[in-house]
């Protein structure tokens, strides 16, 4: 069970025993008979709260918290969130956050953001009334058809936290770029598998529409470690649908090998109905077997790349193992599109 660590420059608590018997009970698990029904804390106020490797922190300038019930009101607060499956701690900021109880979290309006400056984040979330529930979870694969065990063959159990909310707009220094109406999802990942998004004009490949998605949220896959799976859909409305797949890989000991390792393997294709521009009529035309005879050059419909890479290196006997290949459709295709 996780517990509760409380810090606050005033508190005032009403408990029905005495002064001894409530300090003999404070470091007592969440909704356990502590001496201390009712606390109202005020000036910097921290609550701490630690699971496992998951760790809470609000911090607010006056809370009303009910021990037993594990219910607590928190003005001008910021639910600080850490976990192993963060980059970085999540920040929750409202003016009024209402814990109904130790797995529910309520906010009439709130900013969400993470970011390595908490006080001036360049990326946030605005979001209207959000619940965030934290629950445990037996962990499974292909939406559930694959269960998932420990090296102990016990399933394995996670905790959780999703939220929902209304009227959702993202801002870039402060500037709206994107709204939902309404949205769920995880806290950790709140845009569920879609990992880019770009939205561009240009006068060579019109407008333009890049996604990248992670294939193992998409897909609901196990992600080895150290590897970064990715599927690519795009359009240009000046030349065509795009689709590709990335994946990226490294780590230590390859097939049992004492080494360290680093690779990368790429498909990407177009369809394409344009023109390439390379500069005036570079790309075009070629000039052969002298200056003055052109040969038109033509692209095929479907163009794109195949191409992947490998570093192998601290092999035994200080042996190294670098590899590359490449299959590019056309001659411009690089010089085009990268």
């Amino acid at each position: 069970a996780s517990t509760v660590d409380i810090e606050a420059d005033r508190v005032v608590i009403w408990t029905p025993g005495n002064g001894p018997e409530l300090l003999g009970g404070v470091k007592t698990p969440q909704n356990v008979e502590s001496g201390a029904h009712e606390i109202y804390l005020a000036g910097n106020v921290e609550f701490r709260s630690r699971g496992g490797a998951e760790r809470e922190t609000a911090r607010a300038d006056e809370v009303y918290y009910d021990v037993r019930r594990g219910v607590a009101v928190m003005r001008k607060a910021d639910l600080e969130i850490e976990s192993p499956k963060l980059p970085r701690a999540i920040h929750v900021v409202t003016p009024e956050l209402l814990q109904v109880n130790p797995k529910v979290y309520i906010a009439k309006t709130s900013t969400i953001f993470s970011s390595i400056l908490p006080s001036d984040p360049g990326l946030t979330v605005d979001i209207d009334n959000m619940t965030i529930v934290e629950r445990q979870r037996e962990v499974s694969y292909l939406y559930g058809l694959i269960p998932a065990y420990d090296k102990e063959g016990k399933r394995l159990v996670e905790t959780e936290r999703t939220f929902s909310g209304q009227s959702m707009v993202t801002r870039i220094e402060g500037v709206p770029v994107a709204y939902f109406p309404y949205l769920a999802g995880r806290v950790e990942d709140p845009l569920g598998p879609l990992d880019n998004l770009n939205v561009s004009y240009n006068t060579i490949f019109g407008a333009q529409i890049y996604t990248t998605w992670d294939i193992y949220d998409l897909l609901n896959l196990p992600r080895p470690d150290g590897s970064r799976w990715r599927l690519m859909l795009d359009y240009l409305s000046m030349r065509g649908p795009g689709v590709g797949t990335e994946y990226d890989f490294d780590g230590k000991d390859l097939f049992g090998v004492k080494s360290k390792y680093t690779g990368e393997l790429k498909l990407y294709g177009l369809w394409d109905s344009g023109q390439d521009i390379l500069g005036y009529d570079r790309g075009n035309v070629a000039y052969w077997p002298n200056a003055t005879t052109t040969w038109p050059i033509v692209h095929p419909d479907f163009r794109g790349i195949a191409s992947g890479k490998v570093n192998i290196q601290d092999l035994p006997d200080g042996f190294t193992v670098l590899g590359q290949f490449a299959f590019i459709s056309d001659r411009n295709f690089l010089e085009q599109f990268y």
